[in-house]
């Protein structure tokens, strides 16, 4: 079994609350809208959100909708200009993955307390 990631990335402010980040090329999944459309059935297996002022983050899937849309925790609140944190806090779901289906397009949502506007990145 392959594992593959997908980054994402956007400027969030808290005026907009949960907003979707934008896709970082990738040469596997093709991007749709604000996430990646999946080829085929896929598992979310770990989620990554980080930015200094982070609150919070959730996996965005149509199909997710029907239960909740799963929250990305912890988030790591630190600076992402720089070196990254030794041992990031990262989501993981390996008992219970996160599963995406076909044709439907999976992304990041994400807010922090920065009124200014603060880039936020995002790993699937």
């Amino acid at each position: 079994m392959g594992f593959h990631t997908l980054a994402l990335t956007g400027t969030v402010t808290t005026a907009g609350g949960l907003t979707a980040l934008g896709v970082v090329t990738d040469t596997v999944f093709p991007p749709s809208g604000n996430g990646y459309l999946m080829p085929d059935d896929m598992r979310v297996q770990a989620a990554y959100a980080g930015a200094t002022n982070i609150q919070r983050a959730r996996i965005n899937a149509p199909s997710l909708l029907r239960v909740g849309y799963p929250s990305i925790r912890p988030v790591q609140q630190a600076s992402i200009s720089g070196t990254p944190a030794n041992n990031p806090n990262l989501s993981l779901f390996l008992d219970a993955p996160v599963g995406v289906r076909t044709g439907e397009a999976v992304g990041i949502d994400a807010v922090t307390i920065s009124t200014g506007g603060e880039t936020v990145v995002g790993l699937l």
